[in-house]
């Protein structure tokens, strides 16, 4: 997934900055999961892999990080069409999107603490600008999953 990623996100800077010299043939990005999931984060067979050394973790989420950045900073409104579950690091590339839609089923649930971790692509600071500190922490600390009507309550989702 995460090398995938970087591959669309760099073909969509090519498209929309480079090859069109700034005209605008693109507005808008929907990302959406398939198989009752909007997203996973990280295959935890490589996390694993790659979290077993201080290093491995650090060049993961400072590649995950640069991803989500730059997705962040396309000139498109990016929007997460979260069907299913949106879990771990999947929460961090819905939360670089410019808006997040929640289908009545799906649910949010950042499991980063239950594994040991933080979130490492930027996911924690972006929530906290959404949904305030409080809820924020809520959402990272305990992680307890929020249904639609929850997200929406507190500001996550549109």
């Amino acid at each position: 997934m995460m090398i995938d990623l970087a591959a669309h996100i760099q073909d969509l800077e090519n498209i929309c900055i480079k090859e069109n010299g700034g005209k605008k043939e693109f507005v808008a990005l929907l990302l959406r999961g398939e198989g009752g999931y909007f997203c996973s984060g990280a295959d935890l067979l490589l996390a694993r892999q790659r979290l077993a050394s201080p290093e491995g973790g650090a060049a993961m989420s400072l590649f995950m990080s640069h991803w989500t950045t730059r997705l962040r900073r396309l000139p498109l409104i990016s929007v997460a069409g979260i069907n299913g579950g949106v879990v771990g690091g999947g929460t961090e590339l819905a939360s670089a999107c410019d808006h997040r839609l929640m289908e009545d089923k799906a649910v949010w649930r950042c499991v980063h603490v239950s594994h040991g971790l933080v979130p490492g692509w930027g996911g924690g600071v972006r929530m906290t600008r959404l949904v305030g500190r409080s809820a924020a922490l809520k959402l990272l600390a305990g992680g307890l999953g929020v249904d639609t009507k929850e997200a929406f309550g507190m500001g996550l989702v549109g």
